[in-house]
């Protein structure tokens, strides 16, 4: 997943580093996440045991949340994995691609607290980032999650909307007084971001990685396809907001200088490494993954449910790479990206 972060006007930027562990977190808590993330456990029950007694399981149908958060916080996670495994399955009928039927219900841990989650996640071997609060490990078949309304940029501006309220709300009403006009607009500006904001994370982040979940659970991403990059994330992808057109991919797609030919599309179905940590232009590459799968779910959806079923182990490199999606799609050459770019530009 891209790296994302917000600066004063609230932008998304690339995050090419991670912090260095708090020396706040106890080296016995560190410890204890580690032999966690090497030795696994059996069970949800066993894994919120290990975890600490703070640590409690919710299940829905298909999912069990572990997690030392708020029933409320919890059973929004719940929600929003049902909601995802359901769009996810109604795709797979969309496209007639074969699924297979998850054997246990999928697990989610999510952490309440930033320290505990940041100390997992480096157990795991996962680049942590407080911008970037979620995981899916297919090797556990499981989720990890910081519940992101913990995080500190939104702290800071929930202390900000808490002292732009008290300057504002002790004094009686008063339209005609312009300072308390221009007040209470800056508060319903700072609440406006921080909705905007927690939906962004939410989406791009949260649904994105229950996205890979499901999909790996209903075999729609696959191990042993480790070199389609552009596939598994196009994939994820489609899922991450509500509307089919994804506002968030969609304005990052507008923003690719084509004609510069610094990214094509070819270039991303043969280069896994133009996709995710240490990429040069990662959000532009996520979006142009998401507009390739989504070009092809409108127009070639029976080419990808075969493609997505068979095996990419023998793609090395990539020739071989670009080889697999031809034989799937035909050629990937200038006249198939002006294409799709017109379809996916004009049509979302």
């Amino acid at each position: 997943m891209g790296l994302w972060m917000l600066d004063g006007r609230w932008r998304m930027l690339d995050v090419a580093r991670s912090r260095a562990i708090r020396w706040s977190v106890p080296i016995l808590f560190v410890l204890q996440f580690f032999l966690l993330s090497v030795r696994g456990s059996d069970s949800p029950g066993v894994m919120a045991r290990q975890l600490g007694p703070q640590f409690r399981t919710q299940s829905s149908g298909r999912f069990t949340v572990i997690s030392d958060s708020d029933v409320g916080s919890v059973q929004d996670t719940l929600k929003l994995a049902e909601s995802t495994f359901g769009r996810v399955e109604a795709f797979a009928k969309t496209i007639t691609a074969t699924t297979r039927t998850p054997g246990d219900t999928m697990t989610v841990v999510l952490f309440d607290g930033w320290s505990g989650y940041e100390a997992f996640a480096r157990g795991k071997g996962f680049v942590v980032s407080e911008a970037v609060p979620g995981f899916f490990d297919e090797a556990a078949n499981r989720c990890y999650l910081f519940n992101y309304a913990n995080a500190e940029i939104i702290r800071r501006k929930r202390e900000e909307l808490s002292v732009a309220r008290k300057e504002v709300f002790p004094a009686p009403y008063d339209a005609n007084n312009p300072e308390r006009v221009r007040r209470l607009a800056r508060i319903r500006e700072i609440e406006g971001q921080l909705e905007a904001h927690l939906e962004l994370v939410s989406a791009t982040v949260v649904r994105h990685e229950i996205a890979h979940q499901v999909l790996w659970n209903l075999g729609l991403q696959r191990a042993d396809q480790s070199q389609r990059r552009w596939l598994k994330e196009g994939l994820a992808m489609q899922f991450e907001t509500m509307d089919l057109a994804n506002r968030y991919r969609l304005a990052d797609w507008r923003t690719i200088d084509w004609q510069a030919g610094k990214m094509t599309l070819r270039d991303i179905v043969g280069d896994a490494a133009r996709i995710g940590p240490g990429a040069a232009n990662p959000q532009q590459a996520y979006a142009a993954s998401w507009g390739l799968v989504r070009y092809l779910i409108r127009k070639k959806p029976k080419e990808l449910a075969a493609y997505i079923r068979e095996s990419g182990s023998w793609e090395k490199d990539q020739a071989d790479c670009v080889r697999g999606f031809e034989e799937a799609f035909g050629k990937i050459d200038k006249a198939f990206e002006r294409v799709c770019r017109e379809d996916v530009t004009t049509k979302e």
